[in-house]
């Protein structure tokens, strides 16, 4: 069996600036290319032991000292990038990082002999109720500025970079202030959730706190400008660092995605507006095969990494999934969705202390238990196919491109090639110029001739006053050359 589903398209991209129509080619966009934000969004939560919110703010104090080492080279003038600096990076690779984590180490040293961290730390193992996104920025803030001052320390001027900080300094008094204030910190975190009751309560609590924060941000930056002095490293390192940790952290839990997006009508006019250049544009039916329910399509897709090192290309039958719609997002346990760490590094960095002892928290992930395994991938499909209410009416159904070991990040490397048979017709829109009409219809006549297809299928949308919403009417009177 078959179902027709529809793809909303622009003229520009079939015909001119991609050549998709020419090409056979299907798009699959990451999450930040889509125009709902909320499709990046994780609902991401962390509850753990000692030992694992230990070696997290472990993996803070290492990668501070790498965006330390950033920072002072561009007050030499050497600006580095991302990707140079290789920021973020929790395996510690990099030639760079092993020169530094000595320096790191030095760092941690003093950091876990302060009895406000130790006494935060267990604080924050004994907690009964997860912390969400804001909640735990707001517990970092304070732990930044003593991470910073230990990292500048263990750095020093053997590096060129860094005069020592004074410990009996005014800087130093502050921050002796902040951390003798943590561990309540977190006894009102604690507090706030057993008295506000639900989670998404809690996140909206901390969620105004945080937003507070940043309109005080918003304030200075009218005050002293708009741009950071030192690029975007200097603005990490003094305002952002927090923020980006945590967005970070969140690469660590699932694979990279993409998708590529089709409806179950053609007639919405909302969706004209957004996805078909105000109606200028066209939507593409395709035929996907049904097998009890499921519907797939065959495309040519990267599958692996050839000898060469480059994408592996086969063709595979690709699921189509339809989109659920709700309310609230599904949640993600951190500590135990940590699916994108090599298993030996999962180990020694995250959930065994230096002395050995294991994370009595994730057992069932150290034993690899079917059970988590299958929860896993289950929270990981529920993000992918998951949007609010307000998108319901887009009736949508998603093709999944998962990256796994796969660099994708190039939009030439997701671009995937259907079967010519596959495109059912094409759907022309209420504003679509005679021009670009005119360059598609020929563009089908050359590709049926070639493929000796009789069947494609033109329509063009109007308004019908009997249904009084848009309809997708045949244009029965074009026809096409016969292949020979």
């Amino acid at each position: 069996m078959s179902r027709s589903l529809y793809r909303f398209r622009s003229t520009d991209a079939l015909l001119r600036t991609y050549k998709e129509l020419e090409n056979q080619e299907i798009f699959f966009a990451s999450p930040h290319e889509l125009n709902d934000p909320m499709e990046a969004y994780r609902d991401i939560q962390w509850r753990g032991d000692d030992i694992l919110w230990s070696n997290l703010l472990r993996h803070y104090v290492r990668n501070l000292t790498v965006l330390s080492f950033g920072v002072n080279l561009a007050r030499q003038g050497i600006f580095l990038t991302r990707e140079q600096l290789q920021l973020f990076d929790f395996e510690y690779r990099a030639g760079l990082h092993r020169t530094l984590l000595p320096r790191a180490e030095k760092a941690l040293l003093a950091f876990f002999a302060d009895e406000n961290v130790l006494a935060a730390v267990t604080a924050l193992g004994q907690l009964q109720v997860p912390l969400g996104r804001e909640a735990l920025w707001l517990i970092l803030t304070p732990i930044h500025a003593f991470a910073q001052f230990l990292v500048e320390k263990a750095l020093g001027p053997d590096y060129g970079m860094f005069e020592p900080p004074d410990d009996r300094g005014e800087r130093w008094t502050k921050i002796a202030k902040l951390l003798k204030g943590l561990p309540s910190v977190i006894a009102a975190i604690a507090d706030a959730a057993g008295r506000l009751g639900s989670t998404s309560e809690v996140g909206d609590f901390f969620g105004a706190l945080s937003n507070i924060s940043l309109q005080q941000e918003l304030a200075l930056r009218v005050r002293l400008g708009q741009e950071f002095p030192g690029g975007w490293i200097q603005e990490t390192y003094l305002k952002r660092y927090p923020e980006e940790f945590l967005r970070a952290l969140e690469h660590l839990t699932f694979p990279r995605r993409y998708l590529a997006s089709f409806s179950e009508n053609c007639t919405d006019s909302f969706m004209w507006s957004h996805y078909s250049d105000y109606h200028r544009g066209v939507c593409l039916k395709f035929r996907f095969d049904d097998e009890n329910g499921k519907l797939s399509l065959p495309l040519s897709a990267p599958v692996g990494l050839g000898e060469d090192g480059k994408p592996l290309i086969q063709t595979v039958s690709m699921e189509c999934v339809p989109v659920n719609y709700s309310e609230t997002f599904p949640t993600v346990d951190f500590f135990r969705s940590l699916g994108m760490i090599p298993r030996d590094v999962l180990m020694k960095q995250w959930y065994r202390a230096p002395d050995g002892r294991a994370s009595d928290r994730v057992t069932d992930v150290i034993l690899e238990d079917p059970t988590w395994r299958d929860q896993y991938w289950s929270v990981y499909g529920k993000h992918l196919t998951h949007k609010l209410l307000d998108w319901q009416h887009e009736r949508e159904y998603r093709l999944l491109l998962n990256s796994m070991d796969l660099q994708l990040r190039q939009s030439a490397q997701r671009k995937c090639v259907y079967l010519f048979e596959r495109l059912e017709g094409i759907v022309f829109g209420m504003q679509t110029s005679i021009a670009d009409k005119l360059a598609i219809l020929k563009l089908i006549e050359q590709k049926c001739a070639k493929s000796g297809r009789t069947d494609f299928q033109f329509f063009e949308a109007n308004y019908s006053a009997r249904l009084r919403s848009i309809e997708a009417k045949p244009m029965s009177l074009l026809k096409l050359a016969k292949g020979s």
